[in-house]
């Protein structure tokens, strides 16, 4: 097996999928989407399924990095925050990653599909485990760190599915009220 030939599909694939979701796939149809044979998938991929795990921890990997991105730095949780909300989450070129995401969400909840249980334990705890020295500060494995990280992270991705869903709802200002209380929260505990 040729490893870069697979990286090649893999990428290609992902944006295929970012583009078209998950619902529709299937070997035959992707294969000349992006440049080989459904045999050649099996052989790369071993299955459809294989083929949907490795696409979606393509993307989880890209939210994963987005939110490192944002939080490697000296900034402060909201400040790092801020800039992940209207530099990435809220850039209209990765909606469709955003709907591919929830995509998955949604299908690997209901189907119980094994192809999504990697990406749905990253998104459901991933974020979280990333936040939540963030969130403790300096009083490292503080009791509420993981209970403010995972509320932090249930309201980014409701707000996410709020904006996908109806433009005309306020989200930026409910994201902003979400800092206002980020902040106000580590005023209390300095």
């Amino acid at each position: 097996m040729n490893p870069g030939r697979r990286a090649e599909l893999l990428s290609q694939a992902t944006s295929w999928a970012i583009k078209n979701g998950l619902s529709g796939l299937s070997l035959r149809s992707l294969a000349p989407e992006v440049g080989t044979s459904a045999r050649m998938l099996v052989y790369h991929f071993r299955s459809k399924e294989a083929l949907t795990t490795a696409i979606l921890e393509q993307v989880a990997a890209r939210w994963m990095s987005a939110l490192q991105a944002h939080l490697d730095t000296d900034a402060a949780l909201d400040v790092g925050l801020k800039q992940l909300w209207y530099g990435t989450l809220r850039d209209p070129a990765n909606r469709d990653v955003h709907v591919l995401a929830l995509e998955a969400w949604a299908i690997g909840l209901a189907s119980g599909n094994k192809a999504y249980r990697p990406f749905l334990k990253t998104v459901a705890k991933g974020w979280i485990d990333l936040l939540d020295p963030w969130v403790a500060g300096r009083r490292r494995r503080h009791k509420w760190a993981r209970v403010r990280a995972t509320l932090i992270v249930a309201a980014i991705e409701g707000l996410l599915l709020h904006q996908l869903t109806d433009k005309a709802l306020p989200v930026d200002a409910a994201f902003e009220e979400l800092l206002a209380w980020i902040r106000q929260t580590n005023r209390q505990k300095s």
